[in-house]
């Protein structure tokens, strides 16, 4: 329940860019077991940003998709493309950090006007009615 609870808060979206960036710098390196933790990372890491349901643009999703296609390509073939790799790796890591920052934006809580109200209605769904125990007014 919780791990369901940690994707739909969406905090499932920054534990994947995370992982995401560990994946950037696994690729970064020549060593073939850092080599092989790329894909399994990139796997796990787009999995959970998929999870979080992040409301994007759907154009955005789609050139973020092929870039990491593109960087998934590119650092297979490292050896041969060096230079394709490295700017494939620049344009899939400014699109995280683009999308990082937009997500951020979902998190900021408008400020309140310190005013005293008579009424103050809201706009919820049966969760926000309250279950309306004995000792609660909803």
């Amino acid at each position: 329940m919780k791990f369901i609870w940690f994707c739909a808060a969406g905090y499932s979206f920054f534990c994947g860019i995370g992982i995401l960036a560990l994946a950037i710098l696994f690729s970064s390196s020549s060593k073939p077991l850092w080599q092989k933790l790329v894909h399994s990372t990139t796997i796990i890491a787009v999995t959970l940003i998929f999870m979080s349901a992040t409301p994007f643009n759907w154009f955005f999703y789609i050139i973020w998709a092929i870039s990491i296609l593109n960087w998934l390509i590119c650092f297979a073939l490292k050896k041969k493309a060096k230079r394709l790799f490295q700017i494939s790796m620049l344009i899939f890591s400014c699109l995280t950090i683009a999308a990082l920052i937009m997500n951020l934006l979902f998190f900021i809580k408008p400020a309140m006007p310190k005013q005293k109200f008579e009424n103050l209605y809201i706009i919820g769904d049966s969760i926000s009615a309250g279950i309306a125990g004995s000792d609660e007014q909803t």
